[in-house]
C-alpha cells in the first residue's frame, strides 16, 4: 500500500489517446505488433543497441498485462491492465560522477508513434514506474529518469560531487530524452511523430527546464505546480517552519484544530465574493479575499477553541506573507484557501503534524527543506531549519539556481520551435505557491513584449479552485492530472493532457478544461461536481442558471467579481 508521503510527491500521470500508425521493415521475435506497425529490432537485441556515454542493462518483454515495481527503496506498487510492452533498463554516465538512471517503455500493441517523458518529484531517486504506466496504456513510447541517483526521495546524494547536483537539476532529463529517441528509432524504425513532457512539483520544474533550456526537443509539454524557483521555494520551506513552531522549544503554533478554525474564519468572509459560491468550501480566486483578521483573532470571553490567538494570528499572516528579507521578497506567500483540507493541507504541508516519516512532527515541507539545507547547500548529516536566515541562507542557497532553478522567461526559442505550454496550479497548494506560477507567466509575457492573447497562442496558465499539490483539496480537482482520478470522459475537454495534444497536433486551443470533483475523491462515488478551469488571467463564475454543480453553468470571465 501507497503510504500518503509516496501519494503527494511522487508524480501524476497522464493522458492521451491511441491511435496506431503504420511504420517501415521487418518483424523478428515472439512480440506481435498492433496491424500496421513492425518493429525494425527485436526487444532482446536492445540490450546489445550502442549509445554514446550509456549502457543498457536489460531489455525485456512484458507480456503479464501488469508490473511491481522493485524494492527497495520504494515500497512495491502493481500497475495493471497494461498492454504487451518492452521494458528497457539502462544508465548514462556523461560524467565520471554520473549515474543516470532511465527506463524507456515501448508499447507493441496500440502504439501511437509518439514519445512521452514524464516527469518525477521531491527529491526523486526512482523512475517514475506509475508514469510509464500511464503513459503505455495510452499508446505511448515512455520515458522516465531516476534523476541521477538510486535512493527514493533520499537527498543525501546532493552531498557529493557537484555532478550529482547538475545530474538532478538538468543534465538527467536530457541524458534520458536522448537515449530515448534513439532507442525509440532503433526499435520502430523511426522517431516519434511528437514529443511530449508531462510533470508535477519536480517534475513541473523540470517540465520548465526543459521548455527554456532544450526548447527544441518537445512539441508539447505540461508542467504542473512547477517548483521552478527551486532555491527561493525552499528557503521559504524553512520561513514556514519558523513561524510554525516556537523557536526555542519547537512547540506547535497551529495544531490541527487551530487550522479547522481559520479555514472556517476565511471561508465565512470569503466564500462567494470572489466568484465562486457561498456554500463552496474553497475559493474561486483567493486574491480577492481580504481577511478582516479582529473577526478570527480571540477577544476577551471567547470561548476556547473558537478563535485564533494574536501568536497563532501572527503565524498565519507570516505564512501568508511568505518569506523576505531586507532586500526584499524572496518568495510569494499561500494564498487563504482550504488550509484544513484533509491529505493536502496545511497539516500535511506546513504545521504538521504529518504522521508520516521521517518527520512525522512536523509537515512535509520540513522534511524538503531540512533535506535541501542540509544536503544541497551545507553538506551536513542534519541542519536545523529554526537557524536558515532568509539573507546569508538565500544566498547560500542560490548558489545552486544556475543548475537547479528554471525561470528563465525568455521562451522565444520554444514558441518559435512551435511549442506548445499549459501550466496548472491549485489555488489551494500549500506546498508551491500558485502566486509564483503566476508571477513566472507574467514574467514571460513582459519579456516577449506581448499581450495575454498573444501569449496565449503558445503558453497558457490554469488554476484550480480548492485543489492542493498537484492533486486533492475540496475543489474540482481531476482533469487528466491524476492517474488515480480519471476524467470521466476521456476527451480533451475533461483531460488537460489531451487538450495539449490536441492543440500541438490540430492547433484547437484550449479554451477551458472541464475539472470534476468526485464524492469522497473517489470516482466509483460518482461525480459531484464540476466546473471549467480557465486560462489565465480569467475565472469561473457561476452564471445563475441552472444547477451549479454542472460546467456548462460556468462561464470563464476576466471580469472582477461584484463584493
Amino acid at each position: 500500500m501507497r503510504s500518503n508521503f509516496a501519494k503527494y510527491i511522487a508524480l501524476l500521470a497522464l493522458l492521451s489517446a491511441p491511435s496506431a500508425i503504420a511504420g517501415p521493415v521487418r518483424i523478428d521475435g515472439p512480440l506481435r505488433p498492433a496491424p500496421g506497425l513492425r518493429l525494425t529490432f527485436t526487444c532482446e537485441g536492445l540490450a546489445k543497441l550502442k549509445l554514446p556515454d550509456a549502457t543498457i542493462s536489460s531489455a525485456t518483454e512484458i507480456t503479464s498485462g501488469s508490473f511491481t515495481t522493485p524494492t527497495p527503496p520504494a515500497p512495491a506498487t502493481t500497475f495493471t491492465g497494461l498492454p504487451h510492452y518492452c521494458r528497457v533498463v539502462g544508465m548514462a554516465t556523461p560524467t565520471h560522477n554520473s549515474t543516470i538512471g532511465f527506463e524507456v517503455w515501448l508499447p507493441t500493441a496500440g502504439y501511437n508513434g509518439n514519445y512521452e517523458q514524464v516527469g518525477n518529484g521531491g527529491f526523486a531517486g526512482q523512475v517514475n514506474y506509475g508514469g510509464l504506466a500511464d503513459g503505455i496504456k495510452r499508446g505511448y513510447a515512455t520515458a522516465s529518469t531516476d534523476d541521477g541517483h538510486q535512493g527514493f526521495q533520499d537527498p543525501s546524494f546532493a552531498k557529493g560531487p557537484h555532478d550529482k547536483v547538475v545530474d538532478f537539476g538538468w543534465r538527467a532529463l536530457k541524458q534520458t530524452t536522448d537515449k530515448a529517441k534513439a532507442i525509440i528509432q532503433a526499435f520502430y524504425g523511426a522517431v516519434p511523430h511528437y514529443s511530449y513532457f508531462f510533470g508535477c512539483s519536480d517534475g513541473g520544474r523540470e517540465a520548465m527546464m526543459e521548455a527554456q533550456r532544450f526548447p527544441d526537443d518537445f512539441d508539447g509539454i505540461l508542467a504542473g505546480a512547477p517548483a521552478n524557483n527551486w532555491t527561493h521555494q525552499f528557503t521559504g520551506l524553512a520561513w514556514d517552519v519558523q513561524a510554525a513552531y516556537d523557536h526555542t522549544t519547537l512547540a506547535e503554533l497551529l495544531p490541527p484544530a487551530a487550522i479547522a478554525v481559520l479555514s472556517a474564519g476565511v471561508r465565512a468572509q470569503c466564500a462567494g465574493h470572489d466568484g465562486g459560491l457561498p456554500s463552496d468550501k474553497f475559493l474561486t480566486d483567493p486574491r480577492m479575499c481580504a481577511v478582516d483578521w479582529s473577526k478570527i483573532q480571540c477577544k476577551p470571553g471567547d470561548p476556547p477553541g473558537t478563535c485564533l490567538t494574536a501568536a497563532q494570528v501572527a503565524a498565519v499572516q507570516k505564512i501568508y506573507a511568505g518569506p523576505s528579507n531586507p532586500a526584499g521578497p524572496i518568495y510569494p506567500g499561500y494564498t487563504p484557501d482550504a488550509e484544513d483540507a484533509l491529505l493536502s493541507g496545511w497539516q500535511l504541508w506546513i504545521t504538521g503534524p504529518s504522521l508520516l516519516p521521517p518527520f512525522p512532527t512536523f509537515g512535509l515541507g520540513a522534511f524538503f527543506g531540512e533535506g535541501f539545507f542540509a544536503n544541497f547547500v551545507y553538506k551536513v548529516p542534519l541542519y536545523n531549519l529554526m537557524n536558515v536566515d532568509m539573507t546569508t541562507g538565500l544566498a547560500d542557497a542560490d548558489t545552486l539556481a544556475p543548475d537547479l532553478n528554471a525561470e528563465d522567461p525568455d521562451l522565444t526559442p520554444f514558441r518559435s520551435h512551435g511549442g506548445k505550454l499549459i501550466q496548472y496550479a491549485g489555488w489551494a497548494d500549500p506546498a508551491v505557491s500558485p502566486l509564483d506560477g503566476i508571477d513566472y507567466y507574467e514574467a514571460v509575457r513582459a519579456k516577449l513584449g506581448v499581450s495575454y492573447k498573444d501569449q496565449q497562442d503558445f503558453y497558457r496558465l490554469f488554476l484550480a479552485p480548492g485543489m492542493g499539490h498537484c492533486s486533492g483539496g475540496p475543489g474540482a480537482n481531476a482533469f487528466g492530472n491524476a492517474p488515480d482520478k480519471p476524467p470521466p470522459v476521456a476527451d480533451a475537454a475533461h483531460d488537460i493532457f489531451r487538450a495539449l495534444t490536441l492543440w500541438r497536433e490540430t492547433g484547437v486551443k484550449p479554451d477551458q478544461v472541464i475539472a470534476t470533483k468526485y464524492t469522497l475523491d473517489n470516482p466509483a462515488l460518482g461525480v459531484a461536481f464540476q466546473r471549467p478551469l480557465c486560462p489565465y488571467p480569467q475565472l469561473p463564475r457561476y452564471s445563475g442558471f441552472g444547477p451549479a454543480n454542472l460546467a456548462k453553468n460556468w462561464q470563464c470571465s476576466a471580469r472582477i467579481p461584484k463584493p
